[in-house]
């Protein structure tokens, strides 16, 4: 067993993140099957020792369920239970690392939830925090274009008429993040033309290449 998925992707594990899915096991919100739970402790416990003297699947059964006889049917189905677990907890982890994606998120909620006022001030606040970082990449773009995709469903959904900029800066900031993103994949392209002997085609890249020239602004 200690060439399963379960085991390699534990072994990208730091001993943090591997406390911290434990803990995420122990969750109901997470996670209602004990045999998972059992067997997430049980790793935790060996960490990061998996070998096979550790991970033989007789012995796993046993340190999960003693007393009872090996049911290796069971067995598989909580490993293929934890299996996903683990994904979930790997996505979480990185959906937390990323505070601006979770921004749109968390808007998308409130203006579905009619909660318009609470939408306009958490829309506030992240353009503000937004606008004060000084690096403005692909993702900065991205991030932007989804801000103001929401702005404009939420433009869509208030009964009052007024004027509104938001479907107007969502292709502003699409724009940019495609120009940016051809233009630093053009580079990575032209370099490894030269490296590796190969040719690209790219039309889009060639029509980028014509719009930043036309208006470098």
């Amino acid at each position: 067993m200690h060439k399963h998925k379960l085991i390699q992707l534990l072994h990208s594990l730091s001993r943090r993140e591997m406390t911290r899915f434990r803990e995420f096991s122990e969750s109901p919100y997470h996670n209602k099957h004990d045999g998972v739970r059992l067997l997430v402790q049980y790793l935790s416990a060996v960490y990061p020792d998996f070998s096979e003297a550790h991970c033989e699947r007789e012995r796993l059964f046993q340190a999960l369920f003693p007393s009872v006889p090996h049911d290796q049917p069971k067995l598989a189905v909580i490993f293929t239970y934890t299996v996903r677990l683990l994904e979930l907890f790997l996505e979480i982890e990185g959906f937390l690392d990323k505070p601006a994606a979770r921004t749109p998120l968390l808007l998308r909620q409130l203006r579905q939830r009619q909660q318009l006022r609470w939408f306009e001030k958490s829309l506030s606040k992240a353009e503000a925090q937004s606008g004060q970082q000084r690096e403005r990449d692909a993702d900065w773009y991205y991030q932007r274009f989804r801000l103001a995709t929401e702005s404009d469903f939420f433009f869509t959904t208030v009964a009052e008429r007024r004027r509104d900029s938001s479907l107007e800066d969502k292709q502003f900031y699409l724009n940019h993040y495609f120009l940016s993103v051809k233009l630093r994949d053009a580079c990575e392209m032209a370099v490894r033309e030269r490296i590796l002997k190969v040719t690209y085609q790219d039309p889009m890249g060639t029509f980028a290449l014509q719009q930043v020239s036309e208006t470098p602004e």
